[in-house]
This record gives C-alpha cells, sequence and structure tokens, in this order.
C-alpha cells in the first residue's frame, strides 16, 4: 500500500534529523518529536516506525510515555526494562564484563581500567547512531567516543570488592569518561583481606557502610591511603620523608569496630499500593530505602530501642495503608487527594545515646541528652551534631590538646598561651583545652556563627565549673569572625553576647594564639581563610571529616607561609569510607 503524505514527510524529518545527528547537530521539529532537546536517533527510528505504521492515524502530540515504552520494546529482551536515559557506550545495559581492581575511591567504590578494543561486544553502529545521546554532565559525541576508546583504558567503578581482585561485573550506567557496574562474584582467589562472611547480612545493599568485606587492618591502610591521595592531589606530601610518619601518621582507631554508633536515623518513606511499609536505610549508590531490622554499628541500646520503636511504627504503618486502600475503594476522588499529601508521610527518625554506660535513648531532637568526655561534661540537644563514637572520641580529643599545647617551634619552643576554636558547636575542643591544657591556656575563646550554639557552649562551660577568665564564647559574623580577638579591633565588647559572658580583654597575640578549627563537610570558605591568614596565628589545628577538602584548604595555608607538620588519620567510622582526620600547621 502507498504510503501517506504524514508518513512521507515523518520520513523527511527522520531523514533530515539523522543527517544533522551524523554532522553533531539536532533541532527540534515543528512537530513535538521533542522540543529543543538532543533527540537520540535511535529515538527518532522508533518513532518514525510508529508514525509510518499508523499511515498517518496517529495524533502528532506523542507523549514521553509512549516513546518511552516503544523504546524499551525495541531494547530486546522485554524482561529487562532499559532505563530511558542509559547510553549505550562502551557497554550495554547489565553487560557483564571482568575488571581488575586496582585501587578504592574516597566513596569506596573499586576502581578497575578496560581496555575497549577488546569488549567484543563494541558494535560500530552503537559509536555513530547511539552515543549522540545527552550524558549526565556533557554530551558524548561520536568523535569524543572513539578517541576514549583509543587514549586510554575505560575506568569502571564497583563496590563490594578489595583492591587486587579479579570480578566479574554487571555495567548499569555509563558516564562520559566511566561506568558503574554491580559486583556480581569474584574470579579466581579473594584478596586475603576479604572477609567472606560480614556480620551484617546486607553489607552489600545497604548504602550505610562500604567495607564490612575488608578486614580493619586494611580498612584502615585504605584510609591512611585516602588521606596522603587527597594531600598529594594538591602538591602536598611529595616527599618520601613525608609519608614515612615523620609528617603523616598510620591510621589509627580502638579496638570496638562495630557496635560503636552512639547515633542512628533510619528512613521510611509513605506506603505505596500493596507494597508493605519499609523502615531501614538507603541502598548503596541509590536513594531508595531497603529494609533494615538493625543494624551492626550501633550500640546495642540504640539496636534495642530501634527495634521495639520500627516494630510499632511498621503496624502503624500497614494500619494506615489498609485505611487508605477502604477509603480509596468508597471515594474514587480520594485517590487524587491522598497521594498529594503522601509526600509529608515519609520521615527520618532519631535514636541517640547519652553515655555508653547508658541505657537512654532520645528520640526527640529537641531533647537534651548529657555526654561526658574525659570527664567534662557537654550538654546538647540531640538533634545537633556531636561525634558519635564515644571509643574515638576521646582520643580525638586528647590528641588535640596536645597539638594545641605542644612548644611553638618557630617562637623559641615557647609555650602557646591563647587559643581560639572556629565553629565551635557546644564547645568540645574549647572547654577541654580550658580544662585540661597543661600549662594552661592564659585565655581560650570559642567563636562561631550560630548564636543558640553559643548559648549552648557557655551553659557547657559554667557546668564544668570554668570561670569566664578561662573561656568565654562569642557568636561572631561569617565575614568578622576574627574580631573579638583582633588586635586593631578596639570596639567588639564581648560582655555584650547573648550569653552575658564577661572579659577583660579581646587582645589576642597572635604569635602566642593557637587556632583550632573544625569545619563542615564542605571545609573553610574562601572568605574564612583570608581571615585567618590574615590573622596569622602561630598555629593552626585543623580537624577535619573530609580529608578531600581538608587537603585543599591545607594548600591554601601551605602557599600562605605555613609548614604542615603532623596529620593523623582516625578511623572513627570503622566499615564505612568515612575518616576523620587531625593535621597540625605552623607558621614559618
Amino acid at each position: 500500500m502507498a504510503a501517506s503524505p504524514l508518513a512521507l514527510r515523518l520520513s523527511m524529518i527522520y531523514l533530515t534529523t539523522f543527517w544533522m545527528q551524523r554532522h553533531g547537530r539536532i533541532f527540534a521539529s515543528s512537530f513535538r518529536l521533542q522540543q529543543y532537546r538532543l533527540l537520540p536517533a535511535r529515538r527518532i527510528r522508533a518513532l518514525t516506525r510508529l508514525f509510518a505504521d499508523s499511515a498517518g492515524s496517529i495524533s502528532l502530540t506523542t507523549t514521553r510515555q509512549q516513546e518511552d515504552s516503544l523504546i524499551k520494546e525495541q531494547e530486546g529482551d522485554a524482561s529487562i526494562k532499559v532505563p530511558v536515559k542509559f547510553v549505550p557506550f562502551p557497554f550495554q545495559y547489565r553487560q557483564e564484563i571482568e575488571v581488575d581492581i586496582q585501587s578504592l575511591t574516597n566513596q569506596g567504590l573499586g576502581v578497575g581500567r578496560i581496555s575497549l578494543a577488546s569488549n567484543e561486544h563494541q558494535e560500530t553502529d552503537q559509536l555513530t547512531a547511539d552515543n549522540g545521546a545527552a550524558m549526565p554532565d556533557k554530551e558524548v559525541t561520536n568523535s569524543s567516543a572513539s578517541d576514549v576508546s583509543m587514549s586510554r583504558p575505560w575506568v569502571v567503578m564497583v563496590p563490594n570488592v578489595v583492591p587486587g581482585e579479579r570480578v566479574l561485573a554487571r555495567v548499569f550506567r555509563n558516564y562520559p569518561s566511566y561506568s558503574e557496574a554491580d559486583f556480581v562474584r569474584i574470579i579466581g582467589e579473594p584478596s586475603p583481606d576479604r572477609i567472606l562472611q560480614p556480620p551484617c547480612p546486607l553489607s552489600e545493599e545497604c548504602g550505610g557502610c562500604q567495607y564490612q568485606h575488608i578486614s580493619i587492618d586494611r580498612q584502615r591502610t585504605i584510609k591512611t591511603e585516602h588521606t596522603l591521595e587527597a594531600f598529594q592531589q594538591y602538591g602536598l606530601l611529595l616527599d618520601d620523608m613525608d609519608t614515612n610518619g615523620s609528617i603523616l601518621q598510620h591510621c589509627t582507631g580502638t579496638a570496638e569496630t562495630f557496635q560503636y554508633r552512639s547515633k542512628l536515623t533510619p528512613h521510611y518513606d509513605a506506603p505505596r499500593n500493596q507494597s508493605p511499609p519499609i523502615i531501614g536505610f538507603q541502598r548503596q549508590m541509590s536513594r531508595q530505602v531497603i529494609d533494615v531490622d538493625s543494624c551492626c554499628i550501633a550500640t546495642p541500646p540504640v539496636n534495642a530501642k530501634y527495634q521495639k520503636v520500627r516494630h510499632d511504627l511498621l503496624i502503624s504503618l500497614a494500619q494506615q495503608q489498609r485505611k487508605e486502600q477502604d477509603e480509596t475503594s468508597e471515594d474514587a476522588n480520594f485517590t487524587s487527594k491522598r497521594k498529594k499529601r503522601r509526600k509529608a508521610n515519609g520521615a527520618t527518625l532519631l535514636f541517640r545515646q547519652d553515655n555508653l554506660d547508658s541505657e537512654t535513648i532520645s528520640t526527640t531532637h529537641s531533647d537534651v541528652i548529657r555526654t561526658t568526655v574525659l570527664g567534662i561534661h557537654f550538654d546538647y540537644q540531640a538533634g545537633n551534631f556531636f561525634q558519635n563514637n564515644y571509643y574515638v572520641l576521646p582520643l580525638m580529643v586528647d590528641l588535640v590538646l596536645k597539638q594545641a599545647t605542644k612548644p611553638l617551634p618557630h617562637e623559641n619552643n615557647a609555650s602557646p598561651t591563647h587559643l581560639i576554636d572556629c565553629y565551635c558547636g557546644s564547645g568540645l575542643f574549647a572547654i577541654s583545652c580550658a580544662a585540661r591544657a597543661q600549662p594552661a591556656f592564659t585565655k581560650v575563646i570559642g567563636i562561631e556563627i550560630n548564636a543558640k550554639a553559643i548559648d549552648e557552649a557557655t551553659r557547657n562551660a559554667a557546668l564544668n565549673g570554668l570561670t569566664t577568665d578561662q573561656v568565654s564564647f562569642v557568636a561572631a559574623s561569617a565575614e568578622n569572625i576574627f574580631a573579638p580577638v583582633s588586635r586593631s579591633n578596639t570596639d567588639y565588647d564581648l560582655t555584650k553576647n547573648d550569653a552575658g559572658t564577661a572579659t577583660s580583654s579581646s587582645d589576642f597575640p597572635p604569635d602566642e594564639t593557637v587556632v583550632v578549627i573544625d569545619p563542615p563537610r564542605k571545609g573553610c570558605s574562601p572568605q574564612f581563610l583570608d581571615l585567618l591568614l590574615e590573622f596569622k596565628p602561630a598555629r593552626v589545628v585543623y580537624v577535619s571529616c573530609n580529608v578531600v577538602t581538608q587537603g585543599r584548604d591545607a594548600k591554601v595555608l601551605v602557599d600562605a607561609g605555613y609548614e604542615c607538620t603532623y596529620i593523623q588519620p582516625l578511623d572513627l567510622f570503622p566499615q564505612t569510607r568515612h575518616v576523620e582526620c587531625v593535621a597540625t600547621f605552623e607558621r614559618r
């Protein structure tokens, strides 16, 4: 049968668009095929077949859902639903490949490299037709795909592996310069550092732990290596002498590598359709919540409380789900109304233990709890930040204290007399240094942008019998955070802070002052570093939960005339990829 005029017109659109695709250009058609967007050739071909088969009877307002279902039909195996945005270069969806794992990223993923020339499943048609699709962060063109394959081996990221292993992996996502794959099985012998049966049965699924399959000694070696890499990428610690223990120390921790977390924050979503309610944590490399009935790195009291609350909540969610289903069957309009409210039904729970020798678990963010560290008491709201490994926390506080109080090498080995704790929070380091330093500091001050945290720190100082002459706290803006301690500032009056504390002087001599900083994961802002370098303290003790941003900020300090003299990674979170780090910088 002769083709209809509509089919002929659509064929012309297909031919014209395919020509543009081959030359790296795509324009939206006036027929709303996909306006103002890059249109992969495979989608164009599928739509054209759809239009031609319909012989003019189809509407030209094809929906994205129709397009998606058609593309899935064209993918071959109907049992495998290929994500519409999946880009099949250099591997097909769920293609299995063999990978030699060379190292781990600081996200806990194994890194392997594979030669694309040896990929027998790679087809020329994919390079010329499919690679025009948009990647997550940039477009991959035919020429760039060929260049990548010839210039260097392709990187593949795989979870649940140990460096030195050869594994079978199943690809689920391709990026412009690497692919992500699921771990399938080990090929040959497993690494001697592999734990064949991790304590948690969900260790390969749950995103909370990344290293349960690795021995604790190897975990700490990996964290030491990650710390070194974080500093070396900014040109630091390049001298071999810097890595033999003179500056960078081996990651250290305690023997308590399970049942150590004093805080859990499990999640749950609103019940959906007939699916049973789920309470737990996010799946690896995903935002999907998986069902977790207990956590083997949480302390026993936290787990016991979680299991009880979880049991009661699951019953409540199931009842809510049944009620919704009954109401929906009675009122057809109820479903659409309920869907609008469901987003508010999911939540993140809180379980926090105050001390290791206590059975008290707080589940409300506003609860005030008291934690004791090295004999010093700290009150804070359960939802606020406070380190949650009570085994390693005393080691970290003691380490900061030792680094802060040791003689100043570039000041005739004199002991520092003043200490400033920036990002002081509830006063952990400022109060510990004021109470335990030997010799004692003449003056300690904690500075924080959050005025409520300053109130909390001030009360904690009084709780431990410290006077305002020993330690005081003040809220200062980010633009002027060192104003309370500046020699040139005669206008800033510490007697007028919200907590009502008083001090006789705001004069902190930089040559005798140590600054302790403990910023969030994003590190210090350039503005803060500029103010710090303008103040020029004799020493900076930098505590970080992200060695990558710490290495970045270390570069700024070293370029400004500071010398990095000590780096100690701490295993505050065994079985996970996270590493805490204390670094010391001396002004030359």
